[in-house]
């Protein structure tokens, strides 16, 4: 049986009517993600059983149900949840639906994440909102767990880190071993050009054991070996929750030039306590 991808699935939600009133868009560009994001709302539009009349003003429509939210700087401001938030306590205009895109969603603060949660959980009936990024595990558990995740096929396919070395690394710390710092030195500093996507897979992987211990949920992600492993790693739902927002931080630390290598001994750290 042939296996479905992300766009074979978001066609057979519209074609079946069941859609659902949050996704995450996971894709290697953010830009594919946006394109992929309108492509997926005016699809939905054009489904939909519209009159003549109606269909005529079809872009019209979608332009006055469609609200998309990008980064202020280097965040996402609460006050720009609080506005989508005002924009679904309207019903929509000559049309089921109304829509959101939340651009780069990992560049989401605290506050304007906790803002984000209380929408999603009460959301309208005429709701959709997707999160767009290159990462669902750069995205809180809490709010990754109230959206489908789909995962869009990007122009560019060829992974620049070596994740199994990354992983590996995590199983050291995870263990208390500091030393695995000095042992893949060399390792480590050829990936601080890329450290963005360094702390991307970590969160990917902190976030798997996340679902895996507390929300009975494979993403496949963790091999089997390493599933059985962690069963008997004593560490909280907390501290895995503030290892992953501790990461984001890293990200965004790293772009006001921020060494690399303390931050992986910062990550070292946190992991081990």
């Amino acid at each position: 049986m042939k296996k479905l991808n992300g766009i074979d699935i978001l066609n057979a939600q519209i074609s079946s009517n069941r859609l659902s009133h949050a996704y995450i868009f996971e894709s290697d560009e953010h830009e594919d993600g946006r394109e992929a994001a309108l492509k997926f709302i005016e699809d939905i539009d054009k489904s939909l059983n519209h009159g003549e009349i109606e269909r005529s003003l079809n872009k019209i429509d979608i332009s006055r149900n469609l609200k998309i939210v990008e980064p202020n700087g280097k965040t996402i401001r609460i006050e720009d949840i609080r506005d989508l938030i005002r924009f679904y306590q309207t019903l929509p205009f000559n049309s089921k639906y109304k829509y959101a895109i939340i651009f780069q969603a990992e560049r989401l603060r605290v506050e304007s994440s906790n803002a984000m949660l209380k929408l999603l959980e009460d959301m309208p009936e005429y709701g959709k909102i997707i999160l767009v990024t290159k990462s669902s595990g750069n995205i809180l558990p809490t709010i990754k767990s109230r959206c489908q995740v789909v995962k869009i096929e990007s122009s560019k396919n060829d992974d620049i880190i070596d994740r199994e070395f990354i992983y590996s690394l995590i199983d050291e710390f995870l263990l208390g071993n500091f030393n695995a710092i000095i042992q893949n030195l060399d390792k480590i500093d050829e990936l601080k050009e890329h450290g963005h996507d360094f702390f991307s897979a970590v969160i990917e992987f902190i976030n798997s054991m996340l679902l895996i211990r507390y929300y009975s949920y494979d993403n496949g992600i963790l091999s089997t070996e390493r599933i059985n492993k962690y069963k008997y790693i004593n560490i909280s739902r907390q501290r895995l929750i503030s290892v992953i927002e501790d990461c984001i931080e890293m990200q965004m630390n790293l772009k006001n030039n921020v060494n690399f290598l303390l931050s992986v001994e910062e990550l070292a750290l946190n992991l081990s306590n």
